[in-house]
Parts: structure tokens; C-alpha cells; sequence
């Protein structure tokens, strides 16, 4: 069976960091930002993320020094990888942390994303965050700590 998946870059907003990181962290919008690099199946599953490069770095040199590159030349996947230009868009919201902060959100943030998918969980419906229920907070703290647990492996997928 043939495996497609997607690969996008997109910036994050951030606080601006120190001066002396200052310049590197300016994307091409004008903000400071990280580039994150991410692969997505049909499944919306995340496959990789790669979230390390400042707001000034393209898609393309992400991609280029990235081990999905090596991954795939050397073992090409039965399917597609899709992929733009390297237009990237900007985010309405931000993460207003460190950049090492910064990096580790988008990580947990993937790591709970699929977990959701692996527990079958449905979209949580709009406005409804005041009616979280024991069943969800006992969810929560396993997605946590499964998240914690995927970061101390090493932050990727």
C-alpha cells in the first residue's frame, strides 16, 4: 500500500529572544519567529517534525539538512511525498516564550495531536473547555505524560 504524506513549513510567532539572537530569528514577514518543518499522512498523523531552525532559515535548507532528505534518497517511501514551493503563511497566534520554549511547545503540541488520534478522541466542539469532565482531565494528564515522555526520548517523532 502506498504511502503519501505532506511536508509544509510554517512560522511561529515568538518573543522577541536576546539581542545577540536577535537578526537570525527575523523571518522574511518581518517577525520573529521559529520555522517549523513538519510530515503529515493522510491520516493527519504526524510522521516528523522538525522544529530547531530560526525564523530567517528556508524551507528548503530545513529540508536539505534534514535526516528525512537522507531517509528518503537512500529508502524511497512506496508513495508521494507533497510538498510547495516553500511558501510559508503566517500564524494569527503566537508563542509569546524563549525559543527553547518555544521549540518544545511544537513538540508536545505533535506528540498530544496524535495521541488524540491513538485514543480516537473527537475534536473538542467549540466554547465547550468549561465542561471538561473527570474522564478528560484523567486524559489530559496521560497526553502529558506521554508528551514528557516523548521529549526526554529526544523531541521528534
Amino acid at each position: 500500500m502506498a504511502s503519501h504524506r505532506a511536508i509544509d513549513g510554517t512560522l511561529i510567532p515568538i518573543k522577541r529572544p536576546p539581542d545577540n539572537e536577535d537578526a537570525v530569528y527575523v523571518c522574511r514577514e518581518g517577525y520573529h519567529a521559529v520555522n517549523i518543518q513538519a510530515i503529515c499522512d493522510a491520516d493527519m498523523r504526524f510522521w516528523n517534525v522538525v522544529s530547531m531552525w530560526p525564523g530567517s532559515t528556508h524551507d528548503s535548507f530545513i529540508l536539505q539538512n534534514s535526516a528525512n532528505l537522507i531517509e528518503f534518497e537512500t529508502n524511497p517511501p512506496d508513495g508521494w511525498l507533497l510538498g510547495d514551493s516553500g511558501c510559508l503563511h503566517k500564524s494569527t497566534a503566537a508563542l509569546w516564550y524563549s525559543v527553547k520554549v518555544s521549540h518544545n511547545i511544537v513538540y508536545v503540541t505533535a506528540h498530544l495531536h496524535n495521541l488524540c488520534i491513538d485514543l480516537r478522541l473527537p475534536p473538542s466542539p467549540e466554547g465547550d473547555e468549561e465542561n471538561v469532565d473527570e474522564e478528560a482531565q484523567q486524559i489530559h494528564g496521560a497526553a502529558t505524560a506521554a508528551a514528557k515522555d516523548g521529549l526526554k526520548k529526544g523531541g521528534s517523532l
